[in-house]
């Protein structure tokens, strides 16, 4: 494993929250911003094991935590602008001349928006990402979408009348398997600030979040979208959208078999990263 020669736990403020960061750093040259999923964390698994993998290959890594300072509270647009600011303590405080972005799930969505809005970074790689936030939860939801849009409605105007914050837990957002299910409730158990519920301010966030919209911004950057097949959370066909409507250099990687975990499969997450790595090569 290549040596990591120094890290640095950080505390960095975006003008509205203070933040905490890890920065591994291995290269002094380019760095890895890696993004964290929905109501996840810097020290999550999967991002972990993602930063590990490039640290061996030679690069230094960067995790934000995102916060937006309200319980039960993320904002999208928030996470989006929190990365586009880690870009500047990366290359100016830190020195760094190359930064990338590698997002996983909602990170690969943050990822997308972020890279699409900042001509500094230089490449994207999005994994198990959300095309649209309206897609996803139609797709969720299925033929009780228009129940669950009642619902939403409901307590934002509630909320207005009474000033009364109204909550939907994550798993009735997400409505996942059994194997996301308990995840989800274990990460939250053993971890008091990770939010459990989402406020209808978040879910009304998560609504307007688009990485498709802006995808095509990022022409002329390279850009690789990897996907498991049988992702049971985040359709393969997100990432397809994200594709299509993406310009080029692009590529698509799609991976038959593998649920919405794609990073924490070992062959997998090194094919896609030496993908990206070898996309970059061709590209400079």
């Amino acid at each position: 494993m290549t040596a990591i020669y120094m890290r640095r736990k950080l505390s960095m403020h975006d003008g509205r929250n203070r933040l905490s960061a890890i920065l591994d750093t291995v290269s002094r040259r380019e760095v890895f911003i890696v993004c964290h999923g929905l109501a996840g964390r810097a020290d999550d698994q999967e991002e972990k094991i993602t930063s590990e993998e490039l640290e061996r290959m030679g690069y230094s890594t960067f995790r934000v935590s995102h916060r937006t300072g309200k319980r039960n509270e993320l904002l999208f647009e928030e996470q989006v602008r929190q990365i586009n600011e880690s870009v500047s303590v990366l290359r100016n405080r830190y020195d760094f001349r190359v930064v990338h972005l590698l997002g996983i799930s909602m990170g690969a969505s943050n990822a997308v928006i972020a890279g699409s809005m900042d001509s500094r970074v230089a490449s994207i790689c999005a994994v198990s990402g959300i095309s649209d936030g309206e897609t996803w939860m139609r797709e969720r939801h299925g033929r009780r979408y228009n129940r669950f849009m009642a619902m939403l409605n409901g307590m934002e105007e509630e909320e207005y009348r009474t000033g009364t914050p109204h909550d939907i837990s994550v798993n009735d957002l997400l409505e996942p398997n059994r194997k996301f299910r308990q995840l989800i409730e274990d990460a939250a158990r053993h971890d008091c600030t990770r939010p459990s519920a989402l406020s209808a301010r978040s879910v009304r966030s998560l609504m307007l979040h688009s990485a498709v919209k802006h995808v095509g911004s990022i022409a002329g950057r390279p850009l690789v979208i990897a996907h498991g097949e049988s992702d049971s959370l985040v359709s393969a066909e997100n990432s397809r959208r994200l594709h299509a409507a993406a310009s080029e250099p692009k590529k698509l990687m799609l991976y038959g078999g593998i649920d919405h975990d794609l990073m924490l499969h070992e062959a997998a997450r090194k094919s896609v990263l030496s993908a990206h790595i070898d996309f970059l090569s061709e590209h400079s």
